[in-house]
């Protein structure tokens, strides 16, 4: 096994045995890829060596002390400052390397574990990082922003935004805030404005607040659709692999399909999904993900048509 896959494997059994009533041996197997039992037990002790206390509940079953549940990881791992400069500039160079479903996969652990600081740190782009964290502490002391020169791509201006800060979409890709001039919660991009000023004024609109929804796809919005697909055992692995949410709205059908069945907040995400696998999906309803894939097809061919 690659020295990915164990890592990988060994958060996942850090994460499952992180349970208030703990996992027997032979769960832990089942819900870990179904390894051995025999490689549950190095798994555990590999843990215990590395500092975390893994108890043994009524004899049978296992999980992370009590103690340290909720503790962050560098507390748990006693990271320093530069192992934690160490760790960001590792997780950009998977970026760089072309590994992003492993560096997702990695930073989904970190999102559990770690401080929400550091990790916005490691994923962010180094552009964008005083941004993120300037807006992380507006959100906790809960003060208004001034997002500077926001390009709107629904207007097509270039604008500075007076708002409440509210909470981040999947990798802090988006902000949801209370536009204090529409009086109105929006989603903004944080590639889309230039520099965060954190102001003194207090939330004034805290009742108004509301953050919309984000699908298994990762995109957000108030608005959900209902969404059926056919897939393949291909489809189904690339969609687990790529989208590790949707699994538990995916059911087996037969030995070589799936069925689909999930909400989202937009169309393009999961078209972007069914476009990449063409003869591996079958859309089943709505006739709006059908009629968006038959338009992006038809704009990819009017496209190469045109193409000299």
């Amino acid at each position: 096994m690659s020295e990915q896959a164990t890592l990988l494997r060994t958060l996942k059994m850090l994460m499952l045995l992180n349970h208030n009533f703990g996992r027997s041996v032979q769960e832990l197997a089942r819900l870990c890829d179904d390894i051995n039992p025999r490689t549950v037990y190095r798994y555990i002790n590999t843990l215990r060596d590395v500092g975390f206390v893994i108890e043994k509940v009524s004899n049978k079953y296992y999980r992370v002390s009590r103690h340290q549940r909720g503790m962050k990881l560098e507390k748990l791992l006693h990271f320093s400052e530069e192992e934690s400069f160490l760790l960001s500039r590792a997780i950009h160079r998977i970026e760089a390397d072309g590994h992003d479903s492993f560096r997702s996969k990695l930073i989904d652990k970190l999102y559990s574990l770690y401080d929400f600081k550091r990790v916005a740190r490691a994923i962010t782009r180094p552009e964008d990082t005083d941004n993120i964290l300037n807006l992380l502490n507006a959100i906790t002391e809960k003060r208004q922003v001034v997002l500077k020169n926001y390009h709107s791509a629904n207007s097509g201006t270039i604008l500075d935004r007076l708002v409440e800060p509210i909470g981040f979409t999947y990798h802090y890709s988006s902000l949801w805030a209370f536009d204090t001039t529409d009086r109105q919660n929006k989603l903004f991009r944080t590639s889309r404005f230039s520099a965060v000023e954190v102001l003194d004024t207090a939330y004034q609109y805290p009742g108004m607040h509301k953050m919309g929804e984000t699908d298994v796809f990762r995109m957000a919005g108030f608005q959900t659709t209902a969404v059926k697909l056919k897939l393949s055992m291909r489809a189904y692995s690339l969609l687990i692999e790529e989208y590790p949410m949707a699994e538990k709205f995916a059911r087996k059908t037969s030995d070589l399909a799936y069925l689909l069945e999930t909400r989202v907040c937009d169309m393009a995400g999961i078209g972007r999904f069914v476009l990449s696998l063409p003869g591996e999906i079958s859309i089943v309803r709505p006739q709006a993900l059908k009629d968006y894939v038959r338009e992006k097809v038809k704009g990819h061919l009017d496209f190469q048509h045109a193409s000299p």
